[in-house]
């Protein structure tokens, strides 16, 4: 696998490893899917990988991230472990934590938006807000920044349900769309977000926290911001709050 998509164990033990997943690494293979290296081929790779135990119980992998976002994944090293992380995501017992930066003045410094999310008609790859499943995200504002005219927020998300580019679809039904996001975003906005330097989506799952299938002990794993992500926050001007 190319080294600028080779994934990162932040953690392991011998049920399950933690990932930190690079922006532009498909998770699964399939259908549409052109890239030729996923994180499935890297799961094979691994010493722990059987074929037997794992390969009808999708690898392991118990959640995903979409291709452009980066950040903490748990990968289950046998069945027992992924049915028991399924379990936890199914009751919403893990606590999933990002950081992203958008174009808006956003107000209130904290709100929930709770809006069900489904495909949208018109265009089966994207989703949209007001229909399908219910879906509940929550924000914080972390600090604000400009650039020329534009004010982009600085914000922490926490999203207690698992839906298809949910932080996106719930920002972008508010009227802030997510640096680097070229799915959703305005064509004026993805040149800008060019301008600003940043080329790939600006969203990071960096938190996760959950009860350890075996011993109960609470885990809990927290990355720093990429550095790339860095070296942009530096380069605006702070905003007024």
């Amino acid at each position: 696998m190319k080294s600028n998509l080779e994934p990162k164990i932040i953690y392991e033990d011998k049920y399950f490893l933690i990932l930190n997943k690079p922006s532009g690494l498909v998770v699964h293979p399939g259908n549409g899917v052109k890239e030729k290296y996923t994180l499935v081929d890297w799961i094979k790779k691994q010493n722990y990988y059987n074929k037997k135990l794992l390969d009808n119980y999708r690898f392991g992998i118990v959640h995903r991230l979409d291709k452009d976002t980066s950040g903490l994944m748990i990968i289950a090293k046998n069945r027992g472990v992924v049915n028991y992380f399924k379990n936890l995501f199914k009751n919403r017992q893990i606590i999933k934590k990002y950081k992203t930066l958008v174009f808006g003045n956003v107000f209130p410094k904290t709100d929930l938006i709770i809006a069900s999310i489904g495909r949208k008609p018109s265009d089966k790859k994207k989703m949209t807000a007001g229909r399908g499943k219910y879906a509940k995200t929550k924000y914080w504002v972390i600090k604000k920044y400009k650039y020329g005219k534009y004010v982009l927020s600085y914000l922490k998300i926490r999203i207690y349900t698992g839906r298809t580019h949910q932080i996106r679809v719930h920002l972008k039904s508010k009227g802030w769309y997510i640096l680097g996001d070229k799915i959703y975003s305005k064509q004026k906005l993805r040149l800008l977000s060019n301008k600003i330097g940043v080329t790939n989506l600006f969203l990071q799952s960096y938190y996760l926290e959950f009860k350890h299938p075996v011993n109960d002990k609470i885990i809990k794993i927290k990355i720093k911001t990429p550095n790339h992500n860095k070296n942009v926050l530096n380069s605006l001007s702070i905003a007024e709050n």
